[in-house]
């Protein structure tokens, strides 16, 4: 009796953890790199050039890092230890960019800090996958995607007091601050029973003989229909959604300095605001079916691409900022379950949704460079049109050849003649 009650109280802090973890992990992202960027802009004074080589950096080495991250985590069973040990990295990283600020410390640094962070969706991913089971994912990743965005509100909010009342430095401090925080939430997760486990007819040696293992997420995007269907809508909506709240910023910032410099944060706050009942409610219907979902997650988008080509009133660009966070806030949910979905019967989880961010991140890159070209070249108006297009062909994909994953759940890595049928 007394082991049930401590294996349930065990239980308990572990969601308690994994809640925190969420939390405090949540501005860390990407390698902060709208606060790094602004920290450098505003209190060392760099250029825009170098400015952009720093972020450029960190998002090539978050790219590159991306699948071996995932191939990793699907190999160790302490997948809270692996997080804990990249949130050391990023907090000694940008302790050293505080105390050492030369160009090429900040470089390295910051190219270590993308590197850490490719271990951050994988591993958050696999360990609540091992907490709740497939059958308990969609919930929990609703109330996982609650404490992300409420995390990035305080961070927003923090971070404006802080460097109102302190200094430009506290930026720094206070992301520090987060991540140790986020490493000890990881490190009292104490469950690590595998979920993963390969109960397909495919062994690790046929598995080693026929795959080359850096490949192992991508091979599993692309092996049929439906994952290059899901794969090729996902880069899609990534192309169209990345540069719209940028390009939004930079003709905001065409009638003022002082309405894009109170646009942009209103215009995160919101977002972030409207995910939190989104995610939550999402969550509930993702087991009446994913495709759905997507749908009107494309839609939201193809909706906010079209407001911003017709409307240029500043407070109601904002506003188009809620359907923005209907639709993230919907894609980002639904996305892990999609490939949870596609690898129910292999131990690939890790390594495809590694596959899945590292196509995602350089869709996001190549949107940003694009639509800029395209912006001074062709305008703001064409800019946008072009994107909902995209965004609109990415709905036309999901409409017409993405079957829904909940029914199909098919193997993803085995041909023919290993594959088993699927779960309905």
């Amino acid at each position: 009796m007394l082991n049930k009650i401590k294996n349930q109280l065990s239980h308990k802090l572990d969601f308690i953890f994994l809640d925190s973890l969420n939390m405090f992990i949540a501005p860390l992202g990407g390698g902060a790199g709208a606060y790094i960027a602004y920290y450098f802009a505003s209190c060392r004074h760099w250029h825009a050039d170098q400015i952009g080589l720093l972020l450029s950096i960190m998002a090539i080495s978050l790219a590159l890092a991306q699948i071996p991250a995932g191939l990793l985590i699907d190999r160790v069973a302490q997948k809270n230890r692996i997080t804990a040990i990249a949130l050391g990295v990023i907090a000694i990283c940008w302790l050293c960019m505080l105390a050492f600020p030369s160009q090429p410390v900040v470089f390295i640094s910051q190219a270590l800090v993308g590197a850490a962070c490719a271990f951050f969706g994988p591993a958050i991913a696999s360990i609540t996958l091992q907490l709740v089971g497939h059958e308990g994912l969609g919930p929990r990743l609703g109330r996982s995607g609650v404490f992300s965005h409420i995390g990035n509100m305080l961070t927003a909010i923090s971070i404006g007091v802080f460097t109102a009342y302190l200094s430009g430095q506290a930026i720094i401090g206070l992301l520090i601050f987060f991540a140790i925080l986020s490493g000890f939430s990881a490190l009292g997760i104490q469950r690590n029973t595998a979920v993963l486990v390969n109960n397909s007819a495919v062994k690790a040696d046929t598995y080693k003989k026929r795959f080359y293992p850096l490949l192992k997420g991508i091979l599993g995007l692309v092996s049929t229909p439906g994952p290059r269907a899901f794969t090729l809508a996902a880069l899609l909506y990534t192309f169209a959604n990345a540069s719209m709240l940028p390009l939004m910023v930079q003709l905001i910032s065409k009638q003022g300095t002082h309405a894009a410099s109170v646009q942009l944060p209103s215009a995160l706050l919101i977002t972030e605001f409207v995910m939190i009942p989104v995610c939550y409610f999402a969550s509930r219907m993702v087991n009446l079916g994913r495709r759905p979902l997507l749908i009107i997650s494309y839609i939201f988008l193809v909706l906010r691409g079209i407001g911003f080509t017709v409307i240029k009133i500043p407070a109601a660009m904002v506003a188009l900022q809620i359907l923005d966070g209907i639709s993230a806030g919907i894609f980002g949910l639904v996305l892990t379950i999609v490939i949870a979905d596609f690898c129910r019967h292999n131990d690939s989880f890790s390594s495809t949704l590694a596959a899945i961010y590292m196509i995602m991140t350089l869709a996001n890159g190549l949107s940003e460079f694009s639509s800029g070209m395209l912006a001074n070249y062709l305008g703001f108006n064409a800019t946008f049109a072009i994107l909902t297009a995209v965004a609109f062909v990415g709905l036309m994909i999901v409409v017409t050849l993405l079957p829904e994953t909940r029914e199909v759940a098919k193997p993803i890595l085995v041909d023919n003649e290993n594959a088993l049928p699927a779960n309905s």
